[in-house]
């Protein structure tokens, strides 16, 4: 009887003593002598510190996209991008696979990174300071190789790159390795022969892209099979479309598709946009009904603005507007962004809601905002949004400066690598992720409907 009173007091004083028990505070983070704030507060998983995505990039100077289909961030900053997938312990840093700790993770709503890999990879310097429980990141120094613990209890070791299969077992120039691959090579010459073909973007396994045309210069050992596997769907889904096709202009010429420029005069008409979607309409609506989504009626004003924006800044405006009809799904918006926010291509519609802090890089406050919660950027009016479309598409389509007389709406203009897609097919992999067939979707899909 005694041993069991004597059993039940231990008890009772472990549980107060868990329930005493100080909370591990989160650790502070300091940039350059500048304390980082967070929305979400850095946790500690495994000894690893993770910090908010967007928050740890946009400090450190780099530009962030988000593919919410692959969960998959990329970032680049000068010669450097860093790609991450939730959930996966390898990351790539300019294509060179790194074994991480612990993976990015979602936790409340918020995508989490790990900092020390983010920095680091980055070119920072991380520090841990046990006194006052900080970690310090200098971006100006060099990498060292102090540890980081951001518990306050486990110390962390620099991010090392693990072995990969091409680096533990190395061998001498002189003795090449003899490898076979198990890639048949006959299927190997067909799939690479029809992806060529269409001269299109593709997004790699490693996060760079590529014209599929520079295929032909590969070898079936050059791939894994997960990797070939991956190129076999990207063939499958562009074999839906026909290969540049040839389009009938106004004056009687011919232009194929994919050499389409987003800079150029509209070939579509204002009237023939709105009879094309007027026409959409009734079938959407029946869509609507039959899903029990709301219906939202066309508003023809947007044809008329594309077409006369659109020409103001030398881009095609019709097929801009098509490109509208696209993301919006026929001006349905079906996906995270909403009617009242006049955003008609998801500018900063990025897979997480905004904080409401983003900044707004030099675009006009009067005409552009964000707000907690949202996705995407909200415009005051229709034209604004049009406008900001415009101008993002101007980014992809040229290095050259806005306009003088040209006021910033785009929030993501100076994020852009500016003037990597002359034609609308070179958005392929760029404007959308993987968007294998975005471009080709976007002008046989939608634009030549409305010239029909």
């Amino acid at each position: 009887m005694k041993r069991k009173k004597s059993i039940f007091i231990l008890l009772i004083v472990g549980m107060l003593l868990v329930l005493t028990a100080p909370a591990m505070a989160a650790p502070k983070v300091i940039l350059d002598g500048s304390q980082l704030s967070f929305d979400v507060s850095p946790t500690i998983d495994n000894g690893r510190t993770l910090v908010p995505l967007r928050a740890i990039f946009e400090a450190l100077g780099a530009d962030i996209e988000w593919n919410g289909e692959t969960k998959t961030v990329t970032a680049n900053k000068e010669n450097t991008k860093i790609i991450l997938q939730i959930g996966k312990q390898t990351a790539y840093k300019n294509g060179t696979p790194v074994t991480l700790d612990v993976p990015a993770k979602i936790i409340n709503d918020r995508t989490m990174v790990p900092l020390r890999f983010v920095s680091e990879a980055l070119g920072a310097d991380v520090k841990w300071d046990e006194n006052t429980q900080t970690i310090i990141v200098s971006s100006n120094e060099t990498t060292s190789s102090a540890n980081i613990d951001g518990s306050g209890v486990v110390k962390e070791k620099p991010a090392e790159e693990k072995p990969t299969e091409e680096t533990s077992n190395p061998i001498a120039p002189s003795e090449p390795p003899i490898s076979e691959s198990p890639i048949d090579e006959a299927t190997f010459n067909k799939v690479i022969q029809s992806l060529a073909a269409y001269k299109s973007n593709l997004k790699m396994s490693d996060g760079s892209v590529i014209n599929s045309e520079e295929l032909l210069n590969k070898k079936p050992s050059d791939f894994t099979l997960d990797e070939f596997e991956k190129l076999k769907t990207h063939r499958n889904e562009l074999i839906k479309y026909k290969i540049n096709p040839q389009i009938k202009l106004p004056d009687g010429s011919t232009i194929g598709a994919s050499e389409l420029t987003i800079m150029g005069e509209p070939i579509a008409t204002a009237k023939q946009l709105k009879n094309w979607i007027n026409k959409e309409m009734p079938r959407i609506k029946i869509k609507a009904a039959n899903t029990g989504k709301a219906f939202y009626e066309f508003d023809e004003k947007l044809a008329d603005l594309y077409i006369e924006i659109g020409k103001k800044y030398g881009i095609r405006g019709d097929l801009a507007f098509a490109q509208a009809t696209k993301e919006t799904a026929y001006w349905q918006f079906t996906g995270s962004v909403q009617p009242y926010q006049n955003n008609y291509c998801g500018l900063w519609a990025i897979g997480s809601p905004n904080t409401g802090e983003e900044s707004l890089n030099g675009a006009d406050t009067n005409q552009v905002s964000f707000a907690k919660g949202v996705h995407g950027a909200i415009f005051a009016t229709p034209d604004a949004g049009v406008e900001a479309h415009i101008q993002h598409l101007y980014a992809y389509a040229t290095s050259k400066d806005l306009p003088s007389w040209a006021i910033l709406l785009d929030p993501r203009f100076i994020l852009v690598n500016r003037g990597a897609s002359s034609t609308w097919e070179a958005l392929n992999a760029r404007w959308a992720v993987p968007g294998t067939t975005y471009g080709q979707s976007l002008i046989q899909d939608y634009w030549m409907d409305a010239l029909k």
